[in-house]
């Protein structure tokens, strides 16, 4: 059986924060004031208005596409003051828990008249009245700030089309992060995107998220379990700048495929001030049939200063397949990058691993020229003899990370919605594990024969063929129940437990999912 795979994600929950939770229903009839599904708000924007009045808010959209009120708008949603905005509901549920993105789609689209049509790019006149950005994120992080979080949506149409060399709006047209002069002045402001499809999307540069901290504030970003796919711009799908101050990216469990670059680079990490660093940080991450530009460059390290500012690019656990691509990582603008490490990753393409000038290069366990054969078909999932399986290990971001103070946690699924328990060694590379299905259920079969009632309200009955350990996990990772069961039907009691999904694990390392009501 798989071993666990652990990946470290910033923590910016709700915890230690009072806050009030509105509600988003485009068809709602009620109140129109947020306070439940039936008086939910009808329009979007008003809702992110009204929760970032004040501080730490969340905000549960209903599925559906949701548009600009404005065709002119620079930005579709500016969230900042510590909101949270998860999207993904059917419009009953009264838990997190409950809600399902992956089926309850949630859209946000910059293109407020519907008319996109032809290319994804800056020059296509059909998108020249979108939203410039969809959602501008600007973290305020303090003692009673928490971090900003978008989760659970499918953001598309921005087009950052200035004309203007050094306006913001050349830049990030899915996502752009940038920094207020109210958050800290001393600790990272922090932004996480995450369960997202970032697609058809265009820009200058930075197509897909751009980060560019402003007033003299640091950024950090987590992008976690999102798709981006389809995007367009003559430089970068995701850029981390350290334009006014220090600029960091963490990218964790995401798969680029497909998108766009006229010059090059998929990601991008850069400085434009010699005191302040910029990082960009890749874990078990897929890049796959992007269609990159002239200069041929995956990953863009670009810092024009000798001295001072520290540059960083580190991948680990990651699968490059990139037909068009020649090198894998290039430092660029004549100055000297502080770091590159690049460990325990798959890449088919391109060969040549580094290019340019930099202080310190770590290169450990990557297999070179190496197919990584996923399933196929435009599955990037890894097929049973994938050299990808078992090929990663476990990366601390509290190691390698520049900021000591920001703590992190783990998610609990992998992009492709398997379980990922909290501990491991033998772990694969790419955003998706790999699960035999057969094996999984030849294991359920001969130990766990059954579990019913699933869904469950009060209590689940759980039948095994031989005595047996299982621990049961919430959708956190925590354990919450542990108990030897005997051979044959044992009952566990399930009335106190919250709504959601829970995990079964056998001492066998089998995993087994149900539903509370």
């Amino acid at each position: 059986m798989k071993k666990a795979l652990f990946i470290l994600t910033m923590f910016i929950g709700s915890t230690g924060y009072s806050q009030t939770t509105f509600y988003v229903d485009q068809s709602a009839t009620g109140l129109n004031d947020g306070s439940s599904w039936a008086n939910a708000y009808t329009d979007l924007e008003s809702a992110v208005s009204t929760a970032t009045a004040t501080a730490n808010n969340d905000i549960w959209v209903k599925q559906g596409t949701y548009i600009p009120s404005d065709s002119a708008a620079n930005r579709f949603l500016l969230l900042t003051n510590g909101v949270h905005l998860y999207g993904g509901f059917d419009g009953s549920e009264s838990s997190l828990n409950q809600r399902d993105p992956k089926n309850n789609i949630t859209i946000l689209d910059g293109d407020a008249y519907q008319d996109d049509s032809g290319p994804v790019n800056i020059f296509n006149s059909s998108r020249s009245d979108n939203a410039y950005t969809v959602v501008y994120m600007m973290p305020t992080n303090s003692t009673s700030n928490r971090g900003v979080l978008i989760d659970g949506f499918t953001i598309r149409g921005g087009n950052s089309r200035s004309n203007l060399q050094y306006n913001d709006f050349r830049y990030g047209g899915g996502v752009f992060v940038s920094s207020n002069n109210s958050g800290s002045a001393t600790d990272f402001n922090t932004s996480k995107i995450s369960n997202c499809i970032i697609e058809y999307n265009s820009a200058h540069y930075q197509g897909g998220v751009a980060t560019r901290p402003l007033m003299q504030r640091a950024c950090l970003t987590v992008i976690e379990n999102t798709i981006f796919r389809e995007n367009g711009s003559t430089a970068d799908v995701v850029g981390n700048s350290a334009q006014g101050y220090p600029a960091a990216t963490i990218i964790t469990n995401c798969l680029f495929e497909r998108n766009s670059v006229s010059v090059g680079n998929i990601v991008t990490t850069s400085t434009e001030n010699q005191n302040y660093s910029s990082g960009v940080f890749i874990i078990n991450s897929t890049f796959a049939e992007n269609n990159i530009g002239s200069n041929k460059t995956i990953l863009l390290v670009n810092n024009p200063f000798s001295s001072g500012a520290s540059v960083r690019m580190e991948v680990y656990n990651s699968i490059f397949s990139e037909p068009f691509g020649d090198t894998l990582v290039k430092q660029s603008a004549g100055g000297i990058a502080d770091t590159c490490t690049l460990k325990n990753n798959v890449i088919n393409s391109p060969q040549l691993l580094f290019s340019g000038n930099f202080t310190h290069i770590q290169s450990l366990n990557n297999l070179v020229a190496t197919a990584p054969e996923f399933v196929g078909g435009g599955n990037y999932e890894l097929s049973a003899s994938s050299p990808a399986i078992g090929l990663g290990e476990l990366v601390d971001y509290n190691k390698y990370y520049l900021d000591p103070n920001v703590p992190f946690t783990a998610p609990t699924e992998d992009i492709g919605g398997n379980m990922i328990p909290t501990s491991g060694t033998n772990l694969d590379a790419g955003a998706y594990q790999y699960v035999s299905t057969s094996s999984l259920e030849e294991n359920i079969s001969s130990t766990i024969q059954s579990i019913y009632p699933n869904p469950t309200n009060s209590e689940l009955n759980i039948q095994v063929d031989k005595n047996i350990q299982i621990h049961i996990y919430n959708n956190q990772g925590a354990t919450i129940y542990s108990q030897q069961l005997k051979k044959g039907t044992n009952q566990i009691a399930t009335k106190s437990l919250s709504p959601g999904m829970y995990f079964i694990q056998t001492e066998a390392g089998e995993y087994h999912k149900f539903i509370k009501k």
